[in-house]
């Protein structure tokens, strides 16, 4: 049991990363709840969860017949010719929000369409298939978890297995292939999130980038009672992930180009 203090009444996500014991399967919550004034309750259990081990059989994608005929061949013809286009790009996140220190990536072809060429599956989240691009933000997010996340690492340690199917590994490593192979130039945003790619040649290009953010909600706080004075023990941050799309086409001419990305040209804005 846990006790949150001081939480002004409203709405709010809570999200929290457990084990199940019986199967140990990783398992997520992020719910929404309406916070009263006054003592409220909330439990969290298999009916409110959203499970994040993809094996879940609710959660398995349906078997595919993926056949050459099925996954249309790729037809890039990347373009040629002197490297005399320059693309400055800015990008915001919403008003006064710099998308800064993020990867921009310049490709040859609508990014979508590279990962339906090279076979890459739909994920599901919550028995529901999700659009290829956010599919590939998902297993991204997945893997990143696994690698920087310290309470990922502790339930596998618990489950002694990887919470990450082998199988969706592999689909984040299909598309990050992809993803190699078809970029023409890369560029990091600076603080203001602004940067300037490479020289190109001039014609047809997609700019592609993704930025996740943690919205802070509040703090998941537990009290020690068997002491005369309650005393808090420990303090985490409790919230939700968003993220905004980009996989806009652009046309680059000879000399000085430039790109404004803003959450209106993105492809989707999700979380929010």
């Amino acid at each position: 049991m846990t006790v949150l203090t001081g939480v002004p009444a409203g709405s709010y996500y809570l999200w929290s990363l457990g084990l199940s014991v019986q199967s140990a399967q990783g398992l997520v919550w992020d719910l929404k709840i309406d916070v009263k004034p006054g003592p409220n309750a909330i439990t969290l259990n298999q009916e409110n969860v959203a499970s994040f081990d993809i094996r879940s059989a609710k959660q398995a994608a349906p078997p595919v017949n993926r056949t050459a005929a099925t996954i249309p061949p790729s037809t890039t013809v990347r373009p040629s010719g002197p490297s005399n286009s320059v693309m400055t790009l800015s990008a915001t996140d919403g008003p006064g929000k710099p998308v800064a220190q993020h990867a921009f990536y310049l490709l040859d072809d609508d990014f979508e369409q590279i990962l339906r060429s090279v076979g890459f599956k739909q994920q599901m989240l919550l028995g529901k298939p999700l659009p290829l691009l956010n599919s590939f933000e998902f297993v991204a997010r997945m893997v990143a978890l696994q690698e920087n996340d310290p309470r990922f690492k502790l339930l596998e340690g618990l489950g002694g297995e990887s919470l990450i199917p082998p199988e969706v590994k592999q689909q984040y490593e299909l598309g990050v292939q992809a993803l190699t192979q078809h970029t023409v130039a890369t560029v990091k945003t600076n603080a203001g999130g602004r940067g300037t790619l490479p020289a190109v040649p001039a014609g047809s290009y997609y700019v592609y980038g993704t930025t996740s953010d943690f919205v802070h909600v509040g703090d998941v706080v537990t009290v020690d009672r068997s002491t005369a004075i309650p005393k808090e023990t420990n303090r985490r941050q409790y919230g939700y992930d968003s993220a905004t799309i980009w996989n806009m086409k652009i046309s680059l001419k000879a000399g000085q180009n430039s790109v404004i990305l803003t959450r209106s040209n993105a492809t989707f804005v999700t979380g929010r």
